[in-house]
Order: structure tokens, then sequence, then C-alpha cells
């Protein structure tokens, strides 16, 4: 009788670490706002790619929502603040506003080589990535905030 194995399983700073790198990789902005809903929507979009995802599972990001008052995912934060500790990004300003890769694409994509489960942080790096660029080329909103 052949046993079938599960995902592979990988911890969530790991994840944070290879999902950031990926998104450099895979052409993220070289600056993005880091508070504002487009971090939170590129969130939402590996979340959603988690949620399709059987064959890795985030060892502590089960049950990852988008808070209904605030918009946010609590997680995105904490992402940022470990991406900033890692190296991997810095914030231009004393607040948490504005972010930049402080890591080359090409140094990204060496550094992505040394994960296990460097294709599949690739996936998820990009749906990062193509949500953040779609956000910084899109039309930019002057209306007052709700």
């Amino acid at each position: 009788m052949q046993v079938m194995a599960g995902p592979t399983e990988i911890s969530r700073h790991t994840f944070f670490q290879g999902l950031l790198l990926a998104a450099r990789a895979e052409g993220a902005p070289d600056e993005f706002d880091a508070e504002g809903r487009a971090v939170h929507d590129a969130f939402g979009a590996v979340v959603a790619f988690l949620q399709r995802s059987t064959d890795v599972k985030v060892t502590g990001l089960t049950t990852v929502r988008r808070d209904p008052v605030f918009g946010v995912f609590h997680e995105a934060n904490e992402l940022l603040l470990q991406a900033e500790q890692d190296l991997i990004l810095g914030f231009v300003n004393p607040t948490l506003r504005k972010a930049k890769f402080k890591v080359a694409e090409s140094d990204a994509n060496a550094e992505l080589s040394e994960f296990d489960q460097a294709e599949w942080l690739r996936q998820a790096g990009r749906a990062f990535a193509d949500a953040l660029k779609a956000a910084t080329t899109g039309p930019i909103s002057v209306a007052a905030p709700a």
C-alpha cells in the first residue's frame, strides 16, 4: 500500500522572506506605497494564490482574512516589517508609508534559487508583484477618502 504524501510545509518566516524575494525577481516596482490599499490588495492576491495551491502549505497562515473594518491584512504589515529586518526592504521615511527594495532583481533571483520551493514562491511573488505593478501604473485617485 502506497502512502500519499501531503503538501510540503514552509514556515511563515520563510514564506514571507521568499515571497518578497520572488516579487522582486518578478519585477515588483522599486518603490511602493506600504500603507495604502495597493499593498493589501497585492497581499490579497497572494492569499487567493495560497487558497488555490495544494502543493505547499504555509504553517501559521491558515486563517488569513482581510479585516472587515479597516480593509487590511494584518499579516501584510508583518510581512513588510519582517522584510525590513531581513534587509529586503527599506522604508524611505520614518513612517511605513513608502517602501523601497534594497535587493536588486538579480540578487533576488540568486537568493530565491536557494529555497526548496523556489518555483512555487515565484508564482506567489508574481501575484504580489503584478498587483503592485497594476496599482502603481493605475490611475491616481484625488478624491478624499470616504
